[in-house]
């Protein structure tokens, strides 16, 4: 199996999130949260979980601040299928197959979901494949590789097997034979059984839907029989309701018609009051009248007060003194404003100056800054060691180290022990060794290893030595390459032409920002015109200035000069104002003294008209009828309207005694109780019908002859279902015991995948690195410089290497056999968070460990430290940023 695409979108607080991997090594690098993890969830949860599920691992995976379905895409190959596969869960759910090979197909919903699942039955080892992931925070533990059929079948071939041996063994291939009738590889249950099991269930189902039928057509005719007693009753009850609305109708009519003289004897009363009132508006106008006489003669006695004209003639003279007084305040704020005026123009003319000055300096400084600038931009043209460059030097520099490091370790060594003194020729040179003693060299090339005159030994490395030094070389090429390109041969000295070039751009960096400053929100080009402008309005104003007074010598005089002008100044607009309020006051004064003079005359004219007429109009009024008249007529009518109050309060109080409140609710109630008698008539012969109409129906399906036929059917299920079921468990009790009887012969293959982790391992621990594995394929010990140590003893960091070792030689065997037999078993290892204990040291020699197992098998990497990961020279990093 392999992963081409993973694609995920509203999955937790992804929004969306794609990457593309490639055959070898795949680093996907990003922060926390950035949705690396997510992504090994995802392939999980696609070939695992239906679209429908509403299990706790799909709730999870739905974000919390939107309204959104998560959706996962992935496409991979697998046995001679290359798919792409699509799912969106929970709102709107959907399963979406694309089978670009062997041949096209689109399949979708549960049909595509069941079709994965019975391609990744076919073609991939499901064992393995959870054996060899490592999820986020649990660490790599020990991989349970005994399940895996295929590493089994690898294993077994790499033993000396056939490798078809453990699955087509004359007793055991006619038992597997029987067993898979039955069971899926993987033990799950097939058609042939669940099929019996569902066809009970379905006859159970109906078995008990047909017993709530027979149960509910009871409960039926219980009910018609409870309805039509219920009718009967309603409609003896109807009579009695009516005869008593009638009866409290009556009552309520003998009610209305004690309220209608209670309305009378108001009536009656509202008239008195209008009588009452009239009467009182006579006698208000009559108050009236005589109220507003004595006012009027009240008031031309004030008036006569009000006529002194000697007061009118004193204003006058008063308005003339406040009208010269404003005339020379108006002279003297003259004076001031002019000298206001020259004070200001002087002390302008003097900032003027001191700004051209300013900007005059501003300008040489914009001038220097931009020749050092330009120094600096020289210095980086010829130096091109920049953050990448140097990098790619630190890089190549390691690639150096770690293709030497791989040519020595990756080939064979010689050793010869000495049992006596002993003189032997290595390659012509002549090697003493004492008894006891050991010579021990690496065989990178050939070597003639001679004991004169007894023995001459060739030995010769591989071609896996001669790509050790293909890539040794590649290496040396590309170190070179660069150091020509950019003139410098070694690390340090590229740090330091990265250092000259970083100080070169902070120089220009930093000029760039003092001009701008020393220009501020100004141009050049606008600076060199002010100061043009400015000197031009200094030379205008030495020209056009008069002598007199003298110009002050410095700003710092001009300012006072003009301080004490602007105060003199203040002071004259003050004066001024007084004066000219002053005359308006006077002004003011004299013409309300003159208008109250005035309004006097006017107003004793129209007091003693006012007054005539209201003698005319009184006059007139007590010869029509007199006051004491009007007097006796208010008297007479208040006696009138007390007689018809109480008769009204004594009609009203006899009118609550019959309380036509009450009858009025008594004759509604008796109403609603008819009506709800009616329709509680009207509902339960609709109910009886409904009920009879179900009961004639059911009575016409033969539901109690129905129940009988399925229980009949559902008894000969059970017999059919229990009969398969044991011949199914017989099968799969001699399949178990004779595969575990087949676990014992795992000692004779567990060293093929011993060595293969010591391979690896000797790539990080050394030469005397060796494992010691138990029979179920899990590390039991770790030897180093002939110290053996337990598994469960070795430090944190050890374990996960060892645990991640163990999971590379398992895919690069199951890989390896697979292409032997021209078939694709391998699955891709993805290491999520991996190598978190393992010091840098260590780091460097798995990252290389990692690199030489990549060509054999796919390996996905999601880590926030990618650092881990840099000494993959050959592994594809994807950047991933926070969302």
């Amino acid at each position: 199996m392999k992963i081409s695409r993973i694609k995920i979108s509203n999955f937790r607080g992804t929004e969306e999130r794609e990457i593309h991997i490639g055959p070898g090594v795949t680093v996907v690098e990003g922060p926390n949260e950035a949705g690396k993890s997510s992504l090994a969830e995802a392939v999980q949860l696609i070939l695992e979980v239906a679209d429908s599920s509403k299990s706790r691992r799909v709730k999870d995976i739905v974000p919390v601040h939107r309204d959104a379905a998560p959706e996962i895409e992935l496409a991979f190959e697998t046995g001679e299928y290359e798919l792409v596969y699509r799912k969106r869960f929970m709102k709107k759910p959907k399963t979406e197959l694309e089978i670009l090979q062997p041949r096209a197909e689109n399949v979708t919903g549960k049909t595509a979901h069941d079709r994965v699942l019975k391609i990744l039955e076919e073609t991939l080892d499901t064992a393995l494949w959870r054996a060899l992931q490592i999820e986020q925070g649990k660490g790599i533990d020990q991989a349970h590789l005994a399940d895996s059929r295929a590493l089994e079948t690898a294993l077994d071939a790499a033993a000396g097997g056939s490798g078809d041996d453990l699955d087509h063994g004359p007793l055991l291939g006619r038992v597997m034979e029987e067993f898979s009738r039955y069971f899926t590889p993987t033990g799950r249950s097939k058609s042939l059984v669940s099929e019996a099991g569902e066809l009970v269930a379905s006859l159970q189902e109906r078995e008990a839907e047909l017993e709530d039928e027979l149960e509910a057509l009871r409960r039926d005719v219980d009910e018609s029989a409870r309805l039509a007693s219920r009718l009967r009753r309603v409609e003896m009850l109807i009579p009695d309701l009516e005869t008593a609305v009638q009866e409290r109708d009556s009552e309520l009519r003998r009610v209305e018609t004690f309220e209608l003289q209670v309305e009378s004897a108001a009536n009656d009363l509202r008239a008195a009051n209008l009588h009452l009132e009239s009467a009182q508006k006579s006698k208000r106008e009559r108050d009236r009248l005589l109220k507003d006489l004595a006012q009027a003669e009240e008031e031309l006695g004030d008036l006569e007060l009000q006529l002194d004209e000697a007061a009118e003639k004193d204003e006058l003279e008063r308005v003339k003194g406040a009208e010269d007084d404003l005339s020379a305040a108006r002279l003297a704020r003259a004076s001031a404003e002019t000298d206001e005026e020259r004070s200001a123009q002087d002390l302008g003319h003097l900032r003027r100056t001191s700004e051209l000055g300013d900007l005059e300096g501003r300008q040489a400084s914009v001038a220097k800054l931009r020749a050092t600038g330009e120094q600096a931009r020289e210095q980086l043209a010829g130096n091109t060691v920049t953050d990448d460059v140097l990098e790619r030097f630190q890089e190549a520099q390691l690639a150096v180290g770690q293709a030497q490091a791989a040519l020595e370790a990756g080939g064979p060594e010689l050793e010869v022990r000495a049992l006596r003194d002993l003189q032997i020729v290595v390659n012509g040179d002549a090697v003493e060794i004492a008894s006891g003693g050991t010579d021990r060299r690496p065989v990178i090339e050939e070597t003639t290893l001679a004991i004169p005159g007894q023995l001459e030994l060739v030995l010769t490395p591989g071609s896996s030595l001669e790509e050790l030094e293909a890539a040794a070389e590649s290496a040396a090429s590309t170190w070179a390459e660069l150091c020509e390109a950019h003139s410098v041969d070694s690390v340090k000295k590229a740090s330091a032409a990265h250092v000259a070039r970083a100080n070169a751009e902070r120089v220009l960096d930093g000029s760039e920002g003092q001009i701008a400053q020393a220009l501020g929100d100004s141009t050049a080009a606008e600076i060199e015109a002010r100061i043009t402008s400015l000197a031009d309005k200094l030379a205008a104003y030495e020209r056009e200035r008069q002598p007199e007074p003298p110009r002050p010598e410095s700003e710092s005089v001009a300012r006072e000069n003009h301080k004490e002008a602007r105060g003199a100044l203040l002071d004259a607009r003050g004066s001024f104002g007084q004066a000219e309020q002053a005359l308006a006051v006077a002004r003011k004064h004299q013409e309300a003294v003159s208008s109250k003079h005035l309004r006097a005359i006017v107003r004793s004219e129209s007091v003693q008209g006012r007054q005539a007429g209201l003698v005319a109009e009184l006059d007139t009024a007590r010869k029509i009828r007199s006051d004491e008249d009007l007097q006796c007529d208010v008297d007479a009518a208040l006696g009138t309207v007390d007689g018809h109050t109480r008769n009204v309060f004594e009609l009203k109080r006899e009118l609550e005694k019959q309380n036509p409140a009450q009858g009025t609710a008594l004759l509604q109630s008796a109403t609603a109780a008819v009506e709800q008698a009616r329709t509680e008539q009207k509902e339960t012969e609709v109910d009886l019908a409904a009920v009879r109409a179900r009961l004639e129906v059911k009575h016409e399906r033969g539901v109690f002859e129905e129940l009988e036929d399925t229980r009949a059917k559902l008894h000969q299920a059970q017999q059919s279902e229990a009969s398969l079921r044991r011949r199914a468990d017989a099968v799969k009790l001699l399949h178990d015991l004779l595969l575990r009887h087949k676990a014992r012969a795992h000692g004779a293959y567990v060293a093929p995948l011993a060595a293969r982790i010591n391979g690896l391992g000797r790539l990080v621990y050394g030469s005397t690195f060796k494992v010691g594995l138990s029979e179920t394929l899990q590390i039991e010990s770790r030897t180093l410089g002939g110290r053996t140590i337990p598994f469960d003893s070795l430090s944190k960091g050890t374990q996960e290497q060892l645990g991640l070792l163990a999971r590379l030689a398992a895919a690069l065997t199951v890989t390896k056999a697979g292409t032997a037999h021209g078939i694709d078993d391998g699955v891709p290892l993805i290491l999520d968070d991996a190598l978190g204990h393992t010091d840098p040291d260590r780091l460097a020699s798995m990252a290389s460990t990692i690199a030489s197992a990549a060509a054999g098998c796919q390996v996905i990497i999601l880590t926030c430290t990618p650092d881990r990961f840099r000494g993959i020279p050959s592994a594809k990093f994807d950047r991933l940023s926070a969302q």
